[in-house]
């Protein structure tokens, strides 16, 4: 026989995840916060922060550590 399924609760619009459900712990939070983020935004209408536009900022600094490396001269953030 299979146990109940645990009522979840609706946040705003927004299921809820079961309790033992945490962003604080395990191998991937900051992926749990991303969706949070990106669940919110969208039941408020608004943009996510961080966007991809802020993402693809981030990745533009090791790309010219990278080529620094490799050039062995200063490089500029593109």
């Amino acid at each position: 026989m299979r146990p109940e399924p645990r009522a979840r609760r609706q946040v705003g619009g927004l299921l809820e995840a079961p309790g033992r459900c945490s962003t604080t712990t395990g191998p991937v939070p900051n992926v749990a916060v991303g969706y949070q983020e990106l669940a919110r935004s969208i039941a408020e209408g608004r943009r996510p922060h961080p966007d991809f536009h802020a993402a693809a900022a981030h990745h533009r600094v090791p790309a010219a550590i990278e080529r620094s490396g490799r050039s062995g001269a200063a490089e500029k953030v593109r």
